[in-house]
């Protein structure tokens, strides 16, 4: 899916030039005969800014050298310039996490120093990275306060630094027009100030508005350009990006040796610069070419690669991207099974973080699941989702795809007049782009329809088109040309690997000889120097004694202050056992239950529930944000909540229960943040379930987490509503779902620890597959032990692998 274009040139358009060898030397020079502090901060922080790309090592040793200078001499400005100096080496190296815990310490002290340039710094600084990972919303905050401040600063570089980059989320959001108003400005002002680097970087995000809407020609024009632009300023990562998204463009054109040869020139300049944003999208480009050659094999090995790389670097949108092409290419491998977990899983993080391609995508993906199943009338509910979205982004090639999947169901279903009202428009819309694969689909459509309606003469005209585009599909010599490309390319490689194996070698028999000759020459040297030696020795080791002393009292320090930490957390673990349920109160409720309860940490960020009144019996099991304290003090803020909400409030409907704790947690976290500062994504997910013992119901409402009903072994799965309890973008009311409940019914409610634990042999997520048998199989176990029997499945699954969040499973038997 051609949206990781995007993706790259998200990042590689944001990284900065660097040939700047004159002017790094000029200020070494300028630094080395500094003698005021003033100075030295100053000149510490540009040659820090300065090797940005070129040695990050380089630019965090500058920045910590002016921040312990601005300590020192108490100079604040410098102190905030020197940590996103810091915050910028982290971001060069993709330690994204790193990179913003230094921007925000930054950006503190900017607000306080009363800088307003530093302060917009920051601010750009943190939506920059906000923006790589995905999180569009966050990112536009943080951007927009940045812009207004270099407008009044008449910064003009900034800002078209600023609108650029707003412009990029824009893009990724499908708001193709209003994106490409925002990079023609920025455009125009790079121009006019010579900024060849953010002139690339329009060009190439300009290109990618035109590649996203499927016209692959002007994409092509446009990110020419960029690479033009930027080889005058020597930027190999945009050059690099460029050439990926030109690669990509060619291969929806099908022209595959032309792809291919593209892919593997930018993936020498991506390997060279050790870009892990661009490499990633190689292996994507390639995976998708594969799997347009039916090589589904090296498909999944490069998409696999891909999707490692981009959770390393932690691009969620990279990632979730990466595992819905992977869920395409275990359909077209057969393995349904595995394609609709990692599908569900990646429709969970697009809706988390409102990623609207994605979700598309993924209701295709789904729909082709249920056609295979034999439930078309459930593919044509996804298809008609995904369709709705395309159209309303503007994405014809997608629009084309999804118009096909839909006719083709409901030609199926024996729909013939409708499929062949959207097959026709699927296929004006190919030609439009130039896409003669999904023109060749259309038509084959449409030659089926019309056969069916008995219009032959139509019929045939169809099928003329189908073979006309079928030749141009298999063009014997496009496959020819691609492996003389592929082993052109090794052979060259192979050729400077045993070129290299041959210098190694020669210089090794240098370096021994000179070796042989050196040791002679130590060892005459030597038995003069054994005198003073042994002296140096002896003074050392009583210098050492006292080194010893004072080492052995800063470790009693140490010690004691880790001890007064773990103390403090471990209290903190007795407050928060004791507000939990204790199990006396759950056994008067619910008279045969179960509680798995595993914190990562000390004190967990997961916790459950219980409540009563009258005939109705409530349980929760919720999901809070954060792990360890952080995640205990969410917790606790909960569990507070639920209880007064049905106890005082009396608000006995969960889904009403959800509204009002939704709003409690919003107003309660908003108190802890300044005017402008995001709290999306802080808040819980929960299971929260009413059983009325009267009228044997069951009414439940969830906020991203569902439940499980087993009943006489079979699993029943009630799903809740895509929005946590916390602030979000599209937020709707909780719905109420009820379920008429039997003696013997199991009802188990989660959070997502179990299931995202990754073990087994080959370290990979357990996933809800897994998950669901181990919840079938302890039904059908004593309720003495269920505990166990989870504890034990989680610790065979984990192996030695680190625990990775909170557990917690309850249950209770009807």
């Amino acid at each position: 899916m051609y949206i990781r274009v995007l993706l790259l040139l998200l990042f590689a358009a944001t990284t900065v030039a660097a040939q700047t060898s004159p002017a790094i030397d000029s200020l070494q020079r300028e630094l080395k005969n500094a003698s005021d502090n003033k100075d030295k901060i100053r000149l510490s922080n540009q040659l820090a800014f300065e090797f940005r790309s070129i040695d990050p090592e380089q630019t965090r040793s500058y920045g910590r050298t002016a921040l312990d200078l601005s300590e020192k001499s108490k100079d604040s400005r410098g102190e905030a310039d020197a940590l996103h100096k810091i915050g910028l080496s982290y971001y060069y190296q993709d330690a994204y996490d790193s990179a913003l815990w230094y921007y925000r310490k930054s950006y503190k002290l900017s607000e306080k120093s009363g800088d307003s340039l530093l302060v917009a710094q920051a601010n750009l600084a943190i939506g920059n990275v906000y923006r790589l990972q995905g999180l569009n919303d966050t990112a536009v905050i943080y951007l927009s306060k940045a812009l207004k401040l270099y407008e009044a600063a008449n910064d003009q570089k900034n800002i078209a630094f600023c609108l650029s980059t707003i412009g990029d989320t824009y893009l990724f959001e499908g708001e193709f027009s209003k994106a490409l108003e925002y990079h023609t400005k920025a455009l125009d002002i790079s121009k006019q100030t010579g900024d060849l680097h953010r002139e690339a970087f329009c060009y190439s995000s300009i290109g990618n508005n035109y590649h996203m809407r499927g016209d692959f020609k002007s994409s092509i024009i446009y990110h020419t350009k960029s690479i033009e632009a930027a080889r005058k300023v020597n930027e190999e990562n945009i050059i690099a990006g460029s050439m990926g998204t030109i690669a990509d463009a060619h291969a929806n054109l099908f022209n595959y040796p032309k792809a291919i040869e593209t892919y593997l020139e930018a993936l020498d300049l991506a390997e060279k610069k050790k870009d892990k944003h661009n490499t990633a999208f190689i292996y994507a480009g390639m995976s998708d070419i594969y799997q347009r050659q039916n090589d589904l094999d090296k498909a999944e090995q490069y998409q696999r690669m891909s999707i490692a790389l981009s959770k390393e670097i932690g691009d969620y949108s990279r990632s979730c991207d990466g595992e819905l092409t992977m869920a395409a290419i275990l359909i077209q491998k057969g393995d349904t099974a595995q394609a609709r977990t990692i599908t569900e899983d990646a429709l969970k993080v697009a809706w988390e973080n409102n990623y609207p391609f994605h979700l598309a995508w993924g209701y295709r993906i789904k729909g082709k699941l249920k056609e295979q199943a034999g439930d078309i009338n459930g593919a044509v509910s996804y298809y008609r989702k995904s369709l709705e979205i395309n159209e309303e982004l503007g994405d014809q090639k997608e629009t084309a795809d999804t118009k096909n999947h839909l006719a083709n169901a409901l030609f199926l279903l024996g729909n013939t007049d409708e499929a062949i009202t959207l097959a026709e428009s699927a296929l004006s819309l190919a030609r439009t782009i130039q896409s003669p694969g999904l023109a060749h689909e259309a038509a084959r459509i449409l030659c089926n329809a019309y056969e069916r309606k008995g219009d032959y003469k139509t019929a045939f005209g169809y099928s003329q088109l189908v073979r006309q585009l079928s030749d141009s599909l298999n063009n014997a010599e496009n496959t020819k040309r691609q492996t003389e490309i592929f082993l052109q390319h090794r052979f060259d490689k192979e050729k400077e690997e045993a070129r290299i194996e041959r210098a190694k070698s020669d210089a090794f028999q240098e370096a021994r000889y000179q070796q042989q000759r050196l040791i002679l020459t130590i060892a005459v040297v030597g038995l003069i120097l054994l005198a003073g030696l042994v002296f140096l020795i002896f003074r050392g080791y009583r210098q050492k004694q006292k080194a010893n002393e004072i080492i052995s009292e800063q470790k009693k320090m140490v010690e004691e202050v880790n001890r007064e930490i773990t103390d403090s957390i471990n209290y903190a673990k007795n407050i928060q056992e004791a507000i939990l349920p204790a199990p006396e109160l759950i056994k008067t409720i619910f008279s045969e239950y179960f509680i798995s309860f595993r914190p990562r940490d000390i004190v967990s960020g997961d916790f459950y529930w219980v409540g009563q009144q009258g005939s109705r019996r409530y349980f929760a099991v919720a999901d809070c944000t954060g792990h360890g304290v952080p995640g205990g003090f969410m917790s606790m803020l909960g569990l507070t909540l639920l209880t007064e909400i049905l106890e005082v409030r009396n608000i006995l409907s969960p889904e009403a229960m959800l509204n009002e704790m939704r709003t409690q947690v919003v107003q309660s976290l908003n108190k802890e943040r300044k005017a402008g500062e995001s709290f999306k994504r802080d808040g819980m997910d929960i299971a929260l379930c009413c059983i009325d013992t009267e009228q044997r119901k069951l009414w439940f409402s969830g906020a991203n987490n569902g439940i499980y009903i087993i009943r006489k072994s079979q699993l029943i799965e009630i799903d809740a509503d895509k929005q946590p309890i916390g602030a979000h973008e599209k937020e709707k009311p909780f719905t109420l779902k009820s379920f008429d409940i039997e003696n013997g019914d199991l009802i188990v409610a989660y959070s997502d620890g179990f299931p995202d634990q990754f073990g087994g042999e080959k370290g990979k997520k357990l996933m809800y597959t897994r998950f669901r048998n181990i919840i079938l199989e302890t039904a059908s176990l004593d309720n003495s032990q269920r505990e166990q029997f989870l504890s034990d499945k989680f610790d065979q699954w984990k192996l030695n692998y680190a625990q990775i969040d909170d557990v917690c499973v309850m249950g209770v038997r009807v």
